[in-house]
């Protein structure tokens, strides 16, 4: 049991810090007999290591690695979700590739 409240209380500080989107779905494993929401998509928010393109005039397109550490720690922590990196560009959320 201390195992999974110890995993509920990561997964709420990684929301806290860097989800700005989610949709509810029920908890993973045995997490929602301890009333834990669970996730399937999980818009997480990087602001380092992302690599802009530009694609002509007023296209740009971002991306980076799937291996980014903030995106290795949400798919461990929220493995029922399929994670989108976002990056916040003047004042709107564009998604990362």
């Amino acid at each position: 049991m201390a195992c999974e409240l110890e995993w509920i209380r990561r997964r709420r500080a990684f929301f806290n810090n860097h989800v700005q989107g989610f949709s509810h779905v029920r908890g993973p494993y045995l997490l929602w007999l301890f009333g834990e929401d669970g996730s399937d998509l999980l818009q997480v928010s990087l602001t380092d290591e992302v690599k802009e393109e530009r694609l002509g005039t007023n296209e740009v397109y971002y991306y980076t690695s799937r291996s980014h550490p903030t995106l290795v720690k949400a798919r461990w922590l929220f493995p029922e979700a399929d994670v989108m990196a976002i990056k916040a560009v003047s004042g709107e959320y564009v998604v990362i590739e």
